[in-house]
Order: C-alpha cells, then structure tokens, then sequence
C-alpha cells in the first residue's frame, strides 16, 4: 500500500465471486494523518466503516497481526473491497496481508 491523497483507496479489490479476510495490516505516514478501515459492498457505492478513525502519528506503524484462523478482520462478504480512507494527503506506506476464498 503506498497512497497519499485524502480519500478512499481500494487496498484489495476482491476477486468476483470470492471473500477476503484480513490476517494482518502494518502501515506507517509520514506525518500526522488519519486512517479509517471501510469495506465497499458489491455495488461499487455503499461504504461501511470497520474501524473509527485510527490516528496515525508521523514516521510510527500502525500494526494488527493475526493469521489465518484468527483474522484481524473477519471475512467480508462475497465481492466486497477492503478499502483505507486517509484523513489527509500526507503519504501511508506499508503492507497488507489476507487470504482470499470462494463462495
């Protein structure tokens, strides 16, 4: 993940027809920001936060482990994206594991 506007980015898009649980998240801003997790349903419009606003102080990780069997975030439903909303335009850089299953 590398972004550094204010405003929804798809971090992982799912596949049609699959589900994505997220198993871990690290992610770091060069200075001061915002970061809310969000999933986009399947119609492409509809957002609905996972997370509040998480503050994110300058050049520190954001980090939430887990694995498979315990997932940070448990599986979306079927077709939809796991989206990071970025309170303001300072750049969030990091990573973003998960696993991916049909339904």
């Amino acid at each position: 993940f590398s972004q550094a506007t204010a405003t929804d980015h798809v971090a992982i898009s799912s596949k049609a027809g699959t589900r994505i649980a997220i198993t871990g998240i690290w992610l770091r801003s060069t200075s001061t920001n915002t970061i809310t997790l969000q999933k986009r349903a399947a119609d492409n419009t509809t957002l609905t936060a996972l997370s509040g606003a998480i503050p994110a102080a300058a050049a520190e990780w954001f980090r939430a482990e887990g694995s498979n069997e315990s997932p940070v975030i448990a599986p979306l439903d079927k077709d939809e994206d796991f989206i990071i909303t970025l309170g303001s335009a300072a750049a969030v850089v990091g990573w973003i594991t998960y696993t991916q299953e049909t339904v």
